[in-house]
């Protein structure tokens, strides 16, 4: 019986290392998920919006797989579970903001502080 103790370990350590490399996959692959020209008709006024419900989302999705993470193999989990979804938002919120430069809204519209989990 004291065998199978020894055995289970490894998974929560495989777990967690697997998590810490994940976040080094993303890099600028967000952008990727984004068509680029989706906002090139939306008025300032529209991507403010779109910006705020953005932000809102990511953080939302950055809530959850940090409540995920509490446990080792949660953070497998949120990476799996969220991770794309963030990365989605994240480049949507790239896109927005070069929309609103290219159109040169005042005030300008930024996708703000990186909102990337600690």
């Amino acid at each position: 019986m004291r065998a199978d103790r020894t055995r289970a370990r490894p998974l929560p350590a495989a777990a967690m290392l697997l998590a810490a490399l994940l976040p080094g996959c993303a890099g600028d692959s967000d952008l990727a998920l984004v068509n680029p020209s989706k906002y090139d008709f939306y008025s300032c006024t529209q991507l403010e919006r779109a910006m705020k419900s953005d932000r809102d989302q990511a953080l939302e999705f950055r809530a959850l797989a940090q409540k995920a993470a509490r446990e080792p193999v949660g953070v497998v989990i949120g990476k799996i579970t969220y991770g794309p979804e963030i990365s989605s938002v994240d480049g949507d919120m790239k896109v927005i903001e070069q929309a609103a430069r290219e159109k040169q809204c005042d005030p300008p519209i930024l996708a703000g502080p990186d909102l990337a989990t600690p």
